[in-house]
């Protein structure tokens, strides 16, 4: 079976959509045509009234002046910087009349003013405005121009600016109408149009509906705007779009050409709980606050971050406050404060919409394959087939749920080899090439979790003989002390070849929703923690609710020939997907082979709890449990798997940590995960210094060749005590307890660990001596 290709994918969905752009333009060009009659004859209105209102133009303090959160651009630096770099290589031209800001004024107040300034009434008619000194308490509602008066706040010392007065009389919906009139501004971003679309449309009012749709240059994203809004099954979706309307500074990055990959995706139900995750955590942070005070640059300053997992994040955020770069319109220091420690408070990482439409890119690919299980020209959404083909018990949504996720992270870990979507590049030039065929090995884990189709048989029957992945690791580790440069796309988005690799090795329900320990003052994430956050943005932070029952091993092998089909007939006549009827092999990896192995040069000889089995060909097929073999330690050939044991002949060892299950030791994991710290230090320094901190527990490797240092493993990394020994033979461990030096067993060495929390290692006999040593001369 070829690689799933987007384009060869949606060749049925081209057809929909001409068919879909056919209606559209004939529905469109009817409603289109009432709508302009009704829009000339409010163009009309506007100018009228406009002309009454028209009072005259004068200088006040750019401090006077406020924006109306309705009708007002977004606020945005990227705009601000173009007019000060315009500001500061050419001219303001402030006295120009196309830049002139319009404001509201009442007549009493303009009086009022006048006379406050010794100048008739006529004088604001004058070729040369009159400077009016305003009180700052007391500001004037600006219609435009708000992006030239925060570029002009900034760009002058004591800045000044036009007005532009009205009568008090002018109706509200022209108000909305003259504030976006501008002649001189940039053309408008998809999320301020999508943001104005759907207010109008939450506010009934068709005719700006109408107006700002037709602010869509793109006819494609027009037509596709509509069919998302058409579509009962994105409805979810659109709802939680809509429940942002409140902030428009989140939808200020919404791109209508992104609609595109929704629809081939169908899955509008995990797009809504990202959207609805992000509006949880943003509705958390302005709770008592106008969201108008929030802009797109401050929700850039902190996208991305995780201040409760990352101390450098946590360091970053508190620099934006100190500096006054995030929430400048929010002076009051107490407020400051509570913006600061919400914002600090936030366990995940802080979303966005750059950062939701960037993990679109990661989910695609799984949704595409997910897709290969389920009738080419279904309706609906992926979860919703899923749930007709799903049998183990219908009624139960706890089971279907937990199958269900279990799915889609076996999809993500292997869309690289099943489509054409490929992980980053870690080096420009340099792709990785994932090879294997798993296509029988990701029908079978469908099967396995109770889902149920004909495709699906039909897959596993194409593929008898499949790779196979390894079951996914546990203890997975959250961060790490090790600094990079901070790069937006290292928290959301497509990963990197590596990243792809390290977090796939742990993707798993049971390392989803475990409850994990922040480690004190970790630097960064690691990409298992990233990805960890994507999913549970786009599933929900839910444990799923029979996470403790048994779930099947995915290396359970089901043979095809033991697969059969089952139609059924529902009262109407019309048959149902057929089921299958699954017959237990009765052994772990039946029929799967595993390519022939080479030798490794070197290798040691190795005695497991298994016992291998050659056919006549001289392939190596997995052992079943609980029998015995002696064999070498062998790497995979023409058969590689995504995950490959580390192999080194002179310390790699296999080991059986549960019957039926072959798993390698990482020599690199516990190096990667396991904060270290070099000191030079005697038994009794390193206790105390160690009692002094704030870690968990700790290994001291005291050797006196090389530099001593600290291991800091946190309570859910004990685990990996086991594979730290195991890759050590022939190393020393004591336990240390009032000046006494105490050997322990190496067998001994997680429990005394877990009960002391302190515990001495070395490589070398004389180093034990050394330390005894060192600890008597001391005393």
């Amino acid at each position: 079976m070829p690689p799933v290709s987007p384009s060869r994918e949606l060749s049925w969905g081209r057809l929909v959509q001409r068919k879909w752009n056919s209606h559209y333009d004939q529905s469109y060009s009817a409603h289109s045509l009432r709508l302009k009659e009704l829009g000339m004859d409010l163009e009309q209105e506007v100018l009228l009234i406009k002309t009454r209102a028209y009072l005259g133009a004068a200088r006040v303090p750019l401090e006077s002046l406020r924006f109306p959160s309705i009708g007002s651009r977004t606020p945005n630096e990227d705009c601000e910087k173009r007019l000060l770099e315009i500001f500061s290589s050419y001219s303001c031209q402030r006295l120009a009349h196309e830049n002139r800001i319009p404001v509201l004024i009442s007549p009493k107040y303009l009086q009022q003013a006048l006379e406050a300034a010794n100048l008739p009434l006529g004088s604001i008619k004058d070729a040369e405005p009159p400077f009016l000194d305003l009180p700052h308490e007391r500001t004037l509602l600006a219609l435009s121009g708000r992006h030239r008066w925060e570029a002009a706040k900034k760009f002058y010392n004591e800045p000044q600016d036009r007005w532009w007065s009205r009568q008090s009389e002018i109706p509200l919906k022209y108000l909305e109408i003259m504030s976006e009139e501008c002649e001189n501004s940039m053309p408008f971003f998809d999320g301020e149009i999508y943001y104005k679309i759907r207010a109008s449309h939450l506010r009934s009012d068709s005719l700006q509906v109408a107006k700002w749709v037709n602010r869509i240059t793109s006819h494609s994203k027009r037509v596709d705007y509509e069919r998302l809004h058409a579509s009962k099954y994105y409805k979810p979706f659109c709802d939680a779009l809509d429940e942002l309307v409140p902030f428009p500074a989140l939808l200020f990055s919404f791109h209508l050409g992104n609609i595109r990959r929704f629809f081939r995706m169908k899955c509008p139900e995990e797009l809504a709980t990202f959207v609805q995750h992000m509006r949880s955590i943003w509705a958390g942070i302005m709770q008592g606050f106008d969201t108008d005070l929030l802009s797109s640059t401050d929700v850039k300053y902190v996208q991305g971050r995780s201040p409760v997992w990352s101390s450098a994040d946590r360091v970053y955020i508190e620099n934006l406050f100190k500096e006054g770069q995030i929430f400048p319109r929010i002076t009051d220091r107490g407020k400051r404060e509570v913006l600061k420690s919400r914002i600090l408070a936030i366990d995940s990482i802080i979303p966005s919409m750059t950062t939701f439409m960037e993990n679109t890119k990661y989910l695609e690919p799984a949704a595409i394959l997910l897709r290969e299980l389920l009738p080419g020209r279904f309706r609906g959404t992926i979860r919703r087939q899923l749930r007709k083909f799903y049998s183990i018990d219908k009624a139960s949504d706890d089971r279907f749920w937990l199958s269900y996720q279990h799915l889609w992270l076996t999809a993500l870990r292997l869309f690289p080899y099943l489509t054409d979507f490929k992980p980053l590049q870690d080096r420009r030039g340099h792709r990785k090439e994932f090879t294997g065929n798993y296509w029988g090995y990701f029908a079978r884990s469908a099967i396995q979790h109770g889902f149920k189709s004909s495709r699906i048989l039909r897959i596993l029957q194409s593929h008898p003989m499949t790779d196979i992945l390894q079951k996914p690791a546990l203890c997975p580790a959250m961060t790490t002390n090790t600094a990079h440069r901070w790069r937006l796309k290292d928290r959301c988005g497509m990963p990197t070849e590596h990243m792809f690799e390290d977090a796939a090795l742990f993707l798993s329900v049971e390392n989803i929703y475990q409850d994990m320990q922040c480690a004190a003052n970790a630097v960064d994430l690691t990409p298992f923690a990233v990805a960890r956050d994507g999913f549970r943005a786009f599933f929900g932070n839910r444990p799923p609710p029979s996470r403790e029952m048994t779930m099947v091993d995915e290396g359970r092998t089901l043979s095809a020939s033991l697969v059969s089909l089952h139609p059924t007939l529902h009262e109407d006549g019309m048959s149902e997907p057929p089921s299958l009827d699954i017959r237990d092999s009765g052994m772990d990896l039946d029929n799967q082979r595993v390519a022939k192995q080479p030798q490794v040069p070197g290798a040691q000889s190795l005695e497991l709890e298994m016992t291998g089995r050659h056919d006549l060909t001289g392939e190596r097929l997995l052992p079943p449990p609980q029998e015995t073999v002696v064999t070498q330690d062998v790497v995979p050939a023409a058969l590689p798997t995504p995950f490959p044991p580390t192999i080194n002949a002179s310390t790699t060892e296999i080991i059986v940590a549960n019957a039926g299950q072959m798993q390698s030791y990482d020599l690199d994991l516990w190096q990667r995960r396991v904060p270290r710290e070099v000191q030079r230090l005697s038994p009794s320094q390193a206790k105390a210094h160690f009692e002094k901190s704030n870690w968990d527990y700790a290994l001291y490797v005291y050797n006196d060749q090389d530099e001593p240092h600290f291991y800091y493993p946190a309570a859910n990394e004990l685990a990996l005590v086991d594979s730290f020994i195991q890759n050590r033979r022939g190393w020393w461990y004591a336990s240390y307890h009032d000046g006494t030096i105490i050997t322990i067993n190496p067998d001994d060495v997680r429990s005394k660990l877990e009960k002391d929390r302190f515990i001495l290692c070395g490589n070398d006999s004389g180093d034990l001596w050394r330390a005894k040593r060192d600890e008597e001369a001391e005393l």
